[in-house]
């Protein structure tokens, strides 16, 4: 296997690289550095993409490359790379462009990897965020904003949309349930259910969308934020509970799509889980592994029995975990980055 580690230095002479590590000897593989140019615009301002080096058309191939084979991304919530969002298969590729109202998100420019002039995909919307394909590439779900969606007293709404790449042009479906939580929607493995937060009140929900009837449903509703892990067997999801106010641990639940009528079993409670994106992977069918203290712990959780079974904490209290967005487990290790002071590891963490 192989891993891209993206990195970049600020200041007065940026630098942005792009290393390619073979995880089988730890060697570095390939290293793809911005001209100072280019580096400039990649690093410190808004992260669109600009081909580190050579034409643009090229660099984008390239990069989507790199993006579709640290993958399967469809299965989970992952930011899309300087905007740049590839199929599974690679031969999409949708980029975000700025709107050409100066508005916030992007326009969703769809192109084939192969050739061809970019369509935008969004038409019609004021600008979109967090697209991401299903397990098959033949659609795409994102939040989009309209004037027709804003809630009294605001300019846009955003509502969840998915996108029919069958058709030409794509048929755009807007189900307005899901809404006003800017968090990419998670794909069952089979493509027949999307998982997706959404508001409702000061409470979030989250919801199951049903493929291709685009019928939504709220499984359990929550005072403070929440986030979703989506399990392989593509009806059931973790959901990670924080507290409304702050305050106190997050709390592991397990939602059901086919019993929607709230979480099955008691809370777990657990400390220093970091919210706002993934908090955790799924491990074979029936566990799940969760980052814990802040990055220094992974706990084991059994999901068929609902418990903690096993935790794994740092020995050095200076270090800790991160990548968590991007982490994988492959060969039966843990992909992650290492920090203890100044210094910086890729490490493969073996999990039970």
């Amino acid at each position: 296997g192989e891993a891209f580690l993206r990195a970049e230095l600020p200041g007065k002479a940026p630098r942005f690289v792009i290393d390619t590590i073979d995880l089988r000897t730890g060697a570095l593989a390939d290293r793809w550095e911005a001209t100072p140019e280019r580096a400039r615009k990649l690093v410190g301002g808004y992260p669109r993409f600009v081909a580190p080096t050579g034409d643009d058309a090229s660099g984008l191939k390239r990069f989507a490359a790199m993006i579709t084979r640290s993958g399967p991304w469809s299965t989970r919530e992952a930011p899309s790379p300087l905007t740049v969002r590839p199929s599974p298969r690679g031969d999409r590729i949708i980029r975000g462009e700025a709107p050409a109202g100066g508005q916030d998100g992007d326009w969703l420019m769809m192109r084939d990897a192969s050739a061809g002039k970019p369509q935008r995909l969004d038409v019609g919307l004021a600008a979109s965020y967090a697209p991401n394909f299903s397990p098959d590439g033949q659609r795409v779900a994102w939040l989009g904003g309209h004037a027709r969606f804003a809630r009294q007293g605001a300019r846009v709404g955003y509502v969840l949309h998915v996108a029919d790449l069958r058709a030409s042009p794509p048929t755009l479906t807007a189900i307005p349930a899901v809404r006003d939580v800017l968090r990419a929607p998670i794909w069952s493995a089979d493509g027949a259910r999307l998982f997706a937060l959404g508001r409702v009140g000061p409470k979030q929900c989250a919801y199951e969308v049903a493929i291709p009837s685009h019928k939504a449903t709220s499984l359990w509703c929550h005072d403070g934020p929440l986030d979703l892990m989506v399990l392989p067997d593509g009806h059931r999801a973790l959901a990670l509970a924080s507290p409304a106010r702050g305050g106190g641990p997050r709390a592991l639940r397990l939602l059901d799509a086919r019993q929607p009528d709230g979480p099955r079993g008691a809370a777990i409670p657990l400390k220093g889980v970091s919210g706002m994106g993934p908090f955790g992977l799924p491990h074979g069918q029936g566990r799940a592994l969760v980052f814990t203290r802040h990055g220094q712990g992974i706990a084991l959780v059994d999901i068929t029995s609902w418990r903690v079974v096993a935790e794994h904490v740092l020995p050095d209290a200076d270090a800790f975990l991160s990548g968590r967005h991007t982490a994988h487990i492959v060969n039966g290790e843990l992909i992650m980055l290492r920090h203890q002071g100044a210094q910086t590891t890729l490490v493969g963490l073996r999990v039970p």
